[in-house]
């Protein structure tokens, strides 16, 4: 059950994209990240999250990037725009994510 609605978390650019997942979603769940019920990696590989997010030095534009995934009762989205900004996005699940499961 929702706690807190959504969350909406931008991580800085030193932070590691998985660790800003766990911030978000303990934010929303309001608790402490160590007692979220599940690790992250039971829901996505935290290291490819990271890669994929990483910032690149390069010319040209990035393209709009984002992944959703269900993880610890919640629904996360983590999208980047062309600039590089990251912003995650935690809500409640879906009837159609839960029963996904």
């Amino acid at each position: 059950m929702s706690k807190h609605g959504r969350v909406v978390y931008e991580p800085s650019p030193v932070e590691r994209i998985s660790d800003g997942v766990l911030v978000a979603v303990s934010r929303r769940e309001g608790c402490d990240q160590m007692e979220l019920q599940l690790p992250l990696s039971e829901a996505i590989n935290p290291d490819a999250l990271d890669d994929l997010f990483t910032t690149i030095e390069d010319p040209h534009p990035r393209p709009d990037v984002f992944v959703s995934f269900p993880y610890d009762g919640c629904s996360v989205t983590v999208r980047s725009n062309r600039s590089g900004t990251v912003r995650i996005s935690v809500g409640e699940r879906s009837e159609r994510e839960a029963l996904s499961d």
